[in-house]
């Protein structure tokens, strides 16, 4: 994963707060595109309801409270969350209740009791934690900007990583 390149996309531009999708290697679909595209069960009221709260509800009426979300760990340098609707998983990048980074996800299957137990939603882990490290590096270095004031990152059209 070292090695992949991801391009930002605001995807959601809501009256309050922003949301980001992703590409890795010059993909043609986000991560989060794969994820509904590729959904078993997309008629499934539940996975309307996530998928209405990150691209309508969240944007445009709440923001993206971190209470709405499960946070991984207790480090408070770790921005990586999971947006939880049962049995439906999608890891986010939380920079704040006005933005955030949607990537992919998954079911939790029966019997898994953690998420390194279960192979897609581990990936999606994985890439999501390579993307907050490359995202780090680049807010250091300039190549990112975050406009705080209009919840806006800036990668200036180039990709990161």
């Amino acid at each position: 994963m070292n090695n992949n390149h991801y391009s930002l996309d605001l995807t959601v531009e809501g009256r309050v707060a922003n949301l980001y999708t992703f590409t890795v290697n010059n993909d043609e679909k986000s991560e989060l595109s794969k994820f509904v595209y590729n959904f078993p069960h997309p008629n499934d009221e539940t996975f309307q309801d996530a998928i209405y709260y990150l691209t309508k509800d969240g944007p445009d009426r709440f923001g993206f409270p971190k209470n709405k979300f499960e946070v991984r760990t207790s480090r408070l340098s770790d921005p990586i969350v999971k947006y939880k609707k049962y049995d439906i998983r999608i890891f986010c990048i939380w920079f704040s209740k006005n933005l955030i980074i949607a990537g992919g996800g998954g079911l939790k299957t029966p019997g898994t009791r953690t998420t390194q137990e279960n192979e897609e939603l581990y990936y999606h882990l994985q890439l999501m934690q390579d993307l907050s490290k490359k995202i780090d590096e680049a807010l250091r270095d300039g190549s990112l900007k975050h406009d705080t004031e209009n919840y806006v990152l800036d990668d200036g059209g180039y990709c990161i990583g």
